[in-house]
């Protein structure tokens, strides 16, 4: 029997091992760096390419970024208005 949760825990371990996979699928094993600055330097800008323009399949083909921002989005528009508002 199915509850709402179904495999969330699954998925909740399996996102650093997801992304530390991903970074030396797609990075590391293709790249020789010569000095430290170059690997800070390119690890940073694949690291803000995953999260604001690659698409993710665990939040519907949306990057991480989008998908925050509509995220709280929903949060605002589901909000009541209290005394302090």
């Amino acid at each position: 029997m199915g509850g709402i949760g179904e495999g969330s825990i699954e998925r909740l371990l399996s996102g650093p091992h997801s992304f530390n996979g991903k970074l030396r699928d797609e990075l590391l094993n293709g790249e020789l760096f010569y000095t430290l600055r170059e690997a800070q330097v390119l690890i940073e800008q694949w690291r803000i390419h995953y999260n604001t323009i690659r698409p993710h399949s665990a939040l519907g083909y949306r990057p991480p970024a989008q998908f925050a921002m509509r995220a709280k989005e929903l949060e605002r528009s589901m909000s009541f208005p209290t005394a302090e508002n």
